[in-house]
């Protein structure tokens, strides 16, 4: 097996929408023998849900006024974290290894995109206002 340019939809768990990942571009490069994670809907701050992610998510902490999600992906696969919920729009800016995170917002979901470190953690720090 090789790796492929796809884009996969899936149905939102809540309200039966059809969303795609990547939610932020046309496609990505789908490393070959990579599983794809289900749709968390995760409430990780108040009014605030990860909708999706292409990265392994082994932790969220809420500390003074940001988010610490500690993630873990596949190099060969861009990384995403799809954000959705009221509280959506206060989402000011996010770095990663000291770097800023290109951040994709619509009018009710923001999509951050990243690069996976090869086999080690990695901390997302989201600024909300």
């Amino acid at each position: 097996m090789k790796s492929r340019l796809v884009k996969i939809t899936y149905t939102h768990p809540q309200n039966g929408e059809a969303v795609t990942i990547p939610y932020s571009q046309d496609k990505i490069l789908w490393p070959a023998l990579y599983g794809v994670l289900t749709p968390l809907c995760l409430e990780v701050s108040d009014g605030l849900k990860i909708l999706h992610s292409t990265s392994d998510i082994l932790g969220v902490e809420e500390i003074y006024g940001q988010l610490e999600i500690t993630l873990y992906g596949d190099r060969d696969l861009a990384g995403e974290i799809v954000f959705e919920g009221a509280n959506v729009k206060k989402i000011i800016s996010a770095t990663l290894r000291g770097k800023t995170v290109k951040m994709v917002r619509e009018e009710k979901r923001i999509a951050l995109i990243y690069s996976h470190k090869h086999k080690s953690e990695m901390v997302l720090n989201i600024v909300i206002s």
